[in-house]
């Protein structure tokens, strides 16, 4: 209660001895200095300690005007000391649950904006994989391609060449016997002719089957061409799709690091909340210890009640004592203090963050990328994801953050 009441002078000392008496009449010859020590005894008795004042020895006037001297004094110095400092601590309150609310809208912006960029990330290498994968089935197809050019090139180059020995038997006339051998001219010519029509029909067969041979190896061919082509197409766009990942990787982790910073933020406001709050409900505390003003304003509250009942003639006894001290109401004159616990747990929901964190869990997947210029599909695994926080903003709030 001293820290309210040092703007008055001196505590007068307490009549201990009389404050077993319950009933204190009031001479009226008696000095304001006299009246307050039976207050204060009277107040004793209750365990409330002593009114403060600043009557001075030297005052002269009557007690009446003393004492209304005193409670205007109360009024002044002691009851507008209590009521600012009871806003004071309810705007400490305003201001820390402020801080600790805009903190939290970062906080809980940031990690929206993290769990979009992890999911950016993580379809991106989705996407790598199956482009890894397409490679993988053309690197299939070209071979394939390959083993199919085989027969048909070798059919062509086996058909390339074309021979015949028609058999053209001897040409043989007796002439003596068969005169000018113009019959066997004409059977014989007529051999040759069917030889030939059948070398003719042969070489026209033949000249088929190679075009029909270099058709198909043409075709395999660009078969294999086409295959080839789609093998590079593809390894260009894995190898686009992995470097746009690793952009994404970093954009994920610059995000899941800014994150971490506003956590350590909000938790820092939050601390800085739980800590006042501690204060304000210390008992014999600092500048905002709520019952210490609570107390201070009843025994001012009392004294100022008793030192009007005196003033208008009234004794002092444990009646007075009563009705003074029935009549006091903190929160009516003063003000009821509103600590914000509720929006103190709205702001510390587990949406919202507890700031009791261990892990954190972002889309909750991880992928295991591999390393090297043509990993198998099969290395991309994915597996859980929570990663440590550190809730101390003298540290990185990832491990991977330190990088």
């Amino acid at each position: 209660m001293s820290r309210v009441c040092k703007a008055l002078l001196v505590a007068l000392t307490a009549d201990v001895a009389s404050a077993s008496r319950n009933h204190l009449k009031v001479d009226k010859t008696a000095s304001a200095h006299q009246v307050m020590d039976r207050i204060n005894a009277l107040l004793q008795t209750r365990g409330l300690g002593t009114a403060k004042t600043s009557i001075t020895p030297e005052a002269q006037e009557s007690m009446n005007s003393a004492l209304t001297r005193v409670v205007t004094e109360i009024e002044e110095k002691v009851e507008s000391r209590i009521k600012e400092g009871h806003r004071g601590t309810q705007e400490a309150i305003n201001k820390a649950i402020d801080e600790l609310k805009g903190s939290t809208d970062q906080a809980v912006q940031r990690k929206n904006a993290a769990n979009m960029h992890d999911q950016y990330w993580f379809d991106c290498v989705k996407e790598e994989k199956a482009k890894r994968v397409a490679i993988e089935e053309a690197e299939k197809a070209l071979a394939q391609a390959q083993k199919e050019q085989v027969a048909p090139c070798q059919q062509q180059d086996y058909s390339k060449m074309f021979t015949a020995q028609p058999d053209a038997d001897k040409f043989v006339c007796d002439i003596s016997e068969h005169g000018n051998c113009q019959p066997q001219m004409s059977s014989y010519q007529a051999h040759i002719d069917g030889l030939v029509a059948g070398v003719r029909t042969d070489a026209t067969a033949a000249t088929a089957s190679w075009t029909e041979a270099k058709k198909q190896c043409d075709a395999a061919k660009y078969n294999v061409a086409e295959k080839q082509a789609a093998l590079e197409a593809a390894n260009k766009a894995w190898r686009a799709q992995r470097q746009s990942c690793m952009t994404q990787h970093e954009n994920r982790a610059v995000a899941m690091c800014l994150f971490g910073r506003h956590l350590q933020g909000k938790c820092e406001h939050s601390s800085a909340y739980l800590a006042l709050i501690a204060e304000v409900e210390k008992v014999n505390g600092g500048e905002h210890s709520h019952p210490d003003r609570q107390q201070e304003w009843k025994v001012t509250s009392m004294t100022k009640c008793m030192l009007e009942k005196v003033i208008s003639g009234s004794d002092i006894d444990n009646g007075v004592l009563d009705t003074c001290e029935g009549a006091v109401n903190y929160d009516a004159s003063v003000g009821a203090l509103d600590k914000k616990a509720d929006e103190y747990a709205r702001l510390t929901a587990a949406d919202k963050f507890t700031c009791s964190e261990s892990y954190i869990s972002f889309i909750g997947q991880n992928w295991n990328v591999p390393e090297g210029e043509a990993p198998a599909s099969s290395e991309y695994t994915t597996a859980d994801f929570q990663p440590a926080v550190n809730l101390d903003p003298s540290a990185a709030p990832f491990g991977f953050c330190q990088a």
